[in-house]
């Protein structure tokens, strides 16, 4: 990763969040929710990228959501590296009778 922009990148955490302007404030919060930009310094599907990406779910579980083109080429990754059923009737397996 380059750099994560969050509320702390303007105010110190000592600062509550309330405590900063109204526009600043909605840009990183929405309900119970806080937004993180992150940066990476390598391309969009490089394989440290996605990596990062990996590591970022890993440690946030399910309590954060991962957006954004290297998150969803990450997934495209995923999904396209995984086994997957058969779609077409030709392709199921032939069984002897």
């Amino acid at each position: 990763m380059e750099s994560v922009l969050w509320y702390d990148s303007i105010l110190d955490l000592s600062v509550p969040k309330e405590m900063l302007p109204d526009e600043i404030y909605g840009v990183f919060n929405a309900g119970d929710a806080t937004m993180m930009a992150v940066f990476f310094d390598t391309a969009t599907s490089a394989d440290e990228t996605m990596e990062a990406v990996t590591q970022i779910r890993t440690l946030a579980g399910k309590q954060c959501f991962v957006s954004g083109l290297s998150a969803m080429v990450t997934d495209l990754r995923n999904l396209s590296e995984g086994r997957r059923p058969p779609m077409w009737p030709w392709q199921w397996p032939v069984r002897a009778w």
